[in-house]
């Protein structure tokens, strides 16, 4: 009798175990591809913005004309972000060029980022002034 409730306390055991093993992994790969997912569609906004961009190291200013309305821009001299007062919430309508004086030299790696929403779009062009 004994060994028959021992079989049976294993049983329910091993049968406890695997469940709460189902369980954590469940939750580990609902968290990667919920997470995932998300960012993909974040990211999928940003496959239409292009944003044209000059560089003009005379007058130190870079023109930036995107091709679809944006909800603010930034400006990275040779990765570096440039504070331009505003920037980051003054809207450009679609083919609208907007300028922004900066520091620029003849060999800087000139790149821009767009804002779509709250979304930032980075790295969409990249010039050498």
């Amino acid at each position: 009798m004994k060994k028959a409730q021992s079989q049976i306390i294993t049983t329910v055991l091993i049968i406890l175990l695997v469940l709460a093993a189902i369980v954590i992994v469940w939750q580990v790969v609902n968290t990667t591809v919920t997470g995932g997912s998300d960012e993909v569609e974040a990211q999928a906004a940003c496959i239409g913005l292009s944003i044209d961009l000059t560089a003009d190291t005379t007058a130190g200013t870079v023109a930036l004309k995107p091709n679809q309305k944006i909800d603010g821009f930034r400006v990275y001299v040779n990765g570096a972000l440039e504070t331009i007062a505003g920037s980051e919430t003054q809207v450009i309508e679609a083919y609208e060029t907007n300028t922004a004086t900066v520091t620029i030299a003849s060999t800087d790696k000139v790149t821009s980022a767009g804002k779509l929403g709250t979304q930032w779009c980075e790295g969409l062009t990249e010039v050498t002034a």
